[in-house]
């Protein structure tokens, strides 16, 4: 068990900047009327509407709805927590120093939230109103157990959940092993999954080892997504199970997964259907299908990606899809895209610089392997999210040889196209007229 100690040296720490935020003094999952704050306190405290004179030793006058966990510090839970309310939950550093929330890399100094018993963590529900629940700096661990929950094996969302620099993990469910995300409730509201900047990597469910989302409503963003499941040969890991009452009239796309690697998973990955948008992804190496590709009225897009060596075949197409698909470099199953950005069709024979081919482990230079297209999957020395770096070899003239360096498009009116994003999936800026897929 924490001290109080522990908390007061956080509040110290910061000065006033922590003053209102409400500490979590304890690791163990308790409820009861002490002077130590559990997590599950605490967000119960949010859930009753931060009353001035706090809760089970909670909080106070003035309080706000973030909550504070220290860094690399393990929390257990027995059963889910149910969040009611808007609520910011992250980690933060217990003294100033080498962790300052100023130096740090951020992700790699997470609070760890464990789930012990067999259930989710989290379940976000007000049928009244859409709360916001912020998770960040994170470390989200799932029960490990062929299943953790029937819906959501990290999160059952009903709400807009918001992602960032997290990892999710050991979830486990029939439908979202890592999140279950609701479509319509209340009075038309409309749930929102956005993950940003993390790591999601062994979850498993029969549909949508990822995420499964009745409606095409999500974000998945500068992420890693590796190891995961989806066991029913029908649906895929990140897994959109219906659609808006009417998809033709679609303004915008809702769901995206943009600047990503998705790397040794089972089962196929994505079903794209109206509503729903790829870019600049990097999609190898895994063992079902890619990408599941059907939206009749056109309103979707796959665009500046690799997407390659995905089970039997990478893409399977719809006969009556109509989505944009340009300027991905792919196999013959993803079809040759629109005329004015084509795909790339692979010729090559080997995809990684590694010594057997690879996706994960020592990239070879260019003496010992002067074909591979991509360094295989590694984490860089002190960072959170590794990635595959792309390889400019001898017998390029100029960068532009490449299949996949500065092949992406800027958007031109006259023959609209998806441009690639800002940032490559490093979160790195690209240059000005200088794009990567």
């Amino acid at each position: 068990m924490l001290k109080k100690s522990i908390g007061m040296a956080l509040l110290c720490m910061a000065g006033q900047a922590y003053s209102a935020e409400i500490i979590v003094t304890t690791t163990e999952d308790i409820e009861k009327d002490d002077k130590e704050c559990s997590l599950r306190e605490a967000v119960e405290y949010v859930n009753r509407g931060l009353a001035k004179e706090g809760y089970m030793g909670c909080g106070g006058e003035n309080a706000i709805g973030t909550i504070i966990l220290k860094e690399k510090t393990t929390y257990v839970l027995n059963k889910h927590i149910p969040i009611k309310k808007s609520v910011t939950i992250k980690s933060i550093a217990e003294v100033d120093g080498e962790f300052s929330s100023t130096d740090k890399v951020m992700g790699l100094y997470n609070a760890h939230i464990q789930m012990k018993g067999t259930d989710n963590l989290f379940r976000i529900s007000n049928d009244e109103e859409l709360i916001q629940v912020n998770l960040k700096e994170l470390d989200l661990e799932g029960c490990g157990k062929s299943s953790c929950a029937e819906q959501g094996g990290l999160i059952h969302n009903k709400g807009k959940l918001v992602i960032d620099y997290s990892r999710l993990y050991k979830g486990a469910a029939s439908q979202g092993g890592a999140i279950y995300n609701v479509g319509k409730f209340g009075q038309n509201l409309i749930a929102f999954a956005e993950i940003k900047t993390s790591l999601i990597e062994n979850n498993q469910a029969q549909q949508g080892g990822i995420l499964y989302s009745q409606l095409p409503y999500f974000l998945v963003y500068q992420s890693v997504l590796k190891n995961n499941q989806t066991l029913n040969n029908n649906a895929t890991n990140i897994y959109t199970a219906g659609q808006v009452d009417n998809p033709a009239d679609i303004q915008s796309i809702n769901a995206e997964v943009l600047s990503s690697t998705l790397l040794k998973n089972k089962g196929a990955l994505i079903n794209v259907i109206d509503g729903v948008g790829i870019n600049n992804l990097t999609i190898v190496d895994n063992t079902g299908t890619a990408l599941r590709i059907s939206a009749p009225n056109g309103k979707a897009y796959v665009a500046n990606s690799i997407i390659l060596r995905n089970g039997t075949q990478d893409c399977q197409i719809e006969t009556t899809d109509k989505s944009t698909i340009h300027n991905n470099l792919v196999t013959a199953s993803c079809g040759t895209g629109d005329a004015a950005y084509p795909n790339q069709i692979w010729t090559g024979t080997r995809l990684f610089a590694e010594a057997s081919d690879q996706s994960e482990g020592v990239c070879l230079n260019l003496k010992q392997n002067s074909d591979a297209i991509l360094c295989p999957y590694s984490v860089p020395k002190d960072q959170f999210l590794g990635y595959l770096r792309p390889r400019i070899l001898l017998n390029y003239n100029q960068v532009s040889d490449s299949p996949i360096v500065n092949r992406g498009t800027s958007y031109n009116s006259s023959n609209p196209s998806v441009s690639c994003e800002a940032s490559d999936q490093r979160g790195v800026d690209r240059l000005l007229g200088s794009v990567d897929t």
